[in-house]
């Protein structure tokens, strides 16, 4: 019995993680035959002491085989994924999620490039996948894997939700959680699967 009980110790965080890349990867089958995708950004910052969040419109861009992209401002305030590498762009101030940070966003990078680019997802070890059914959408929470408090304290995000429409594959938000009860939550509209995508929305305009 001992045994048995061991074994299934053993087992059922495999199952469960198998159910997660199934999950991931029957998502990712809409998007089997799709290169390029444009929708309608709206981004919702929240932050605790502001009596009002900060809202903005921009607009969102996939084209295979890595390349995404937040774009706000003419491309003047971004979150740019490419190659597994992100690029956060301020009013025009590049920098390149490194470190921890750089680890951490590359496990949602991971996450999204097997719902949108490749359809092979691959679980990355810095953060954990779980996968809750919601009425017809499917919510994925990436939550970073820390060693101590200090790592938590020096993280930009804290969590990455992603929630998806389970008929479409159609991602609805992406919600990062940062650190105590602030947020940035961008919700996607107007999806667009094969319209043509230029590379030069994935340029950000510096000085």
């Amino acid at each position: 019995m001992r045994k048995l009980i061991a074994l299934l110790l053993i087992l059922l965080p495999c199952l469960a993680l198998s159910a997660q890349e199934a999950d991931i990867r029957r998502l990712a089958e809409h998007y089997a035959d799709v290169q390029t995708l444009s929708a309608t950004v709206t981004r919702t910052r929240h932050n605790v002491v502001l009596a009002q969040d900060e809202v903005t419109h921009g607009h969102f861009y996939l084209k295979k085989p890595g390349k995404m992209c937040l774009s706000f401002d003419n491309n003047k305030d971004m979150l740019l994924m490419e190659a597994g590498t992100f690029t956060l762009v301020d009013k025009g101030r590049k920098s390149v999620a490194k470190g921890r940070n750089g680890q951490v966003l590359g496990a949602l990078g991971a996450v999204l490039r097997g719902l949108f680019a490749d359809g092979a997802y691959v679980p990355d070890e810095a953060a954990t996948v779980t996968v809750e059914q919601s009425g017809n959408r499917c919510i994925l929470t990436v939550t970073p894997l820390l060693k101590n408090p200090k790592e938590k304290r020096r993280l930009m995000f804290t969590s990455f939700v992603l929630t998806l429409d389970n008929a479409s594959g159609r991602l609805l938000s992406l919600r990062m959680n940062e650190r105590g009860e602030n947020y940035t939550q961008y919700d996607l509209t107007g999806h667009q699967p094969g319209v043509q995508v230029v590379d030069a929305v994935f340029t950000p305009v510096v000085p």
